[in-house]
């Protein structure tokens, strides 16, 4: 296995006022390619901000982000939109799928290469071929969660960034979601990386990283 995505030395800080508030120390953080990496941590620890760094959705005050050779902060603005468009797939706690558009264009709304056909795959490995003409609301919360890994993966991203993915799911689901990430990592290589409060959940990952008061331990 090789090192796919590297955090070098990130901190992230936010004013209040005269208050500063240390949201990220130090971080440092190898991400291993084909992995499911675990972040897990309180409310409030810094994860998701991690996250978001790791991402390149936030910047930090000092640090690098490495997604391969690309050291993602010293891109364009557009050269960063590109990145994360095609080599990173977020999947949100809120899923944002849009209303109006059924599954199946949903999916592929921000697919680049019109491959229909690999979108059709990653439903039925997801097992929502049946509701591609459904709409969000007809969806159940595990389906939309489903949707949107869907849409994730829709441009073979190097890496899924995941944020609380099963936080809105009943037990149940929750594990049916958590199977659904290892078969994507069986089936396509997918390298992942999610956040969460979960112990049962963070136990299924190859590595776990623990945050607290945005400090890894």
């Amino acid at each position: 296995m090789k090192v796919i995505m590297k955090v070098n030395n990130i901190s992230k800080s936010y004013i209040n006022g005269e208050i500063k508030n240390d949201v990220l120390t130090n971080i440092n953080l190898d991400i291993m390619e084909g992995e499911l990496t675990a972040i897990l941590g309180r409310s409030g620890s810094g994860k998701t901000t991690l996250l978001n760094i790791m991402g390149g959705i936030d910047i930090p005050d000092k640090g690098e982000v490495f997604l391969g050779d690309k050291e993602i902060f010293c891109l364009s603005e557009k050269e960063n939109t590109l990145l994360r468009r095609k080599e990173i797939g977020f999947v949100f706690q809120s899923y944002q799928l849009i209303s109006v558009l059924n599954v199946f264009e949903n999916i592929i709304l921000p697919q680049i290469d019109n491959d229909k056909r690999y979108a059709e795959k990653i439903l039925e490995i997801l097992q929502i071929s049946d509701k591609r003409l459904n709409y969000p609301n007809e969806l159940s919360g595990g389906q939309q969660q489903r949707a949107a890994i869907a849409r994730a993966l829709i441009n073979h991203p190097k890496i899924v960034l995941a944020d609380e993915p099963t936080r809105n799911l009943d037990s149940k689901t929750e594990k049916v979601v958590t199977s659904m990430f290892h078969e994507l990592i069986k089936e396509f290589g997918t390298t992942i990386v999610l956040i969460t409060h979960n112990e049962d959940l963070a136990s299924t990952a190859k590595k776990i990283v623990r945050i607290q008061d945005g400090i890894l331990i």
